[in-house]
């Protein structure tokens, strides 16, 4: 390949296929340049640094992963940047924790975002809460990936060094969990149902929540905390 025939894009994407497969920590601007069979100097044209490339590629990802849905409700939108992000981390390990030290500086998880919470906005949900809810989908998601790639890689080498202490007897219910495989996927559906349950309470107060009592009733004061309700 000529000098002439690379540009950024070329350069991000042989990155990223070289990351995969070796590794962050094997990404340096000589591997890349064998891999591209150019000279290294010839992409600094393109590239400012190392740094510089691997923000590239954390805004690759961030691109795949920040997907908001144009279709159905803000529970929808949320649901759907949360399935888009955990396939693009999953998809990508070796990269998924730059992705969660850099995507705040990533321009395709800025337009994303703010894509999101004016939408958000336009259906109703406050500014602030919709700037809360997207940054908490995006924590249990980043972190629910992190955790599940981590655990996946050493697995096997964390239960042997458990079996001393749970040979002991001790924990039974411990070691009836890790004698089977967690489904990962059915973890994440579950907790993100948790954390879409909770938002859409905060959202979408209960039409059938009771009245409060009127103010200075014996129930208004019942309810406050250490005042104890009247004696009949």
């Amino acid at each position: 390949m000529t000098r002439r025939g690379l540009d950024r894009n070329l350069i991000i994407a042989a990155a990223r296929e070289l990351v995969q497969r070796e590794g962050l920590e094997r990404l340096t601007m000589r591997a890349l340049s064998k891999d591209l069979g150019v000279e290294a100097p010839s992409l600094y044209s393109h590239v400012r640094d190392k740094a510089d490339l691997i923000a590239g590629l954390v805004d690759l990802v961030c691109l795949e992963a920040m997907v908001v849905p144009t279709e159905g409700d803000w529970l929808s939108k949320l649901r759907g940047l949360a399935y888009s992000l955990r396939h693009a981390l999953l998809s990508n390990p070796t990269l998924a924790p730059a992705v969660a030290q850099g995507a705040v500086l990533s321009p395709s998880n800025i337009d994303a975002t703010e894509q999101l919470i004016k939408q958000l906005a336009d259906m109703g949900v406050p500014l602030e809460q919709g700037a809360y809810a997207t940054n908490v989908i995006a924590s249990f998601v980043v972190g629910q990936a992190l955790i599940e790639i981590n655990a996946e890689r050493a697995r096997d080498e964390r239960i042997d060094r458990l079996r001393p202490v749970l040979a002991t007897g001790d924990y039974p219910t411990i070691s009836e969990v890790l004698t089977k495989r967690l489904d990962r996927q059915r973890e994440f559906e579950f907790g993100l149902g948790v954390v879409l349950e909770g938002l859409r309470q905060q959202f979408e107060p209960s039409r059938e929540r009771p009245p409060a009592p009127p103010e200075g009733s014996a129930a208004r004061r019942a309810a406050r905390p250490g005042v104890r309700p009247p004696l009949t």
